[in-house]
């Protein structure tokens, strides 16, 4: 999706508006009961939603799709985003995420 709405094509704001209503969904239902939703939207509408969602929620979602799909949804959002969901798939949103995953102190 473009930086600002006003750039946005008329499809991407479709995406949007229908990404943000499966975020409400989300919160609602939980994920696991909208996860086979997925299936039935736009890649642009998942790549969409997937962007708003924390990275732990990214990450259950992704192997729910099929690879085709997943990797052209994982080709459409920046490298920068792709490589954090990719990497960082265990661990949750916290400040030191940033420096890496912890390792374990024996």
């Amino acid at each position: 999706m473009k930086e600002t709405e006003q750039e946005a094509s008329p499809a991407e704001l479709e995406s949007g508006v229908r990404a943000r209503a499966l975020v409400e969904e989300i919160r609602s239902r939980g994920l696991d009961r909208v996860a086979h939703l997925l299936a039935q939207e736009s890649e642009a509408t998942v790549a969409t939603l997937l962007t708003l969602l924390p990275e732990r929620d990214v990450a259950a979602l992704l192997p729910t799709l099929e690879a085709d799909r997943r990797t052209a949804i994982l080709k459409s959002v920046s490298p920068k985003k792709r490589d954090r969901w990719l990497r960082n798939p265990h661990y949750p949103d916290w400040p030191g995420g940033l420096a890496g995953p912890r390792s374990a102190q024996v």
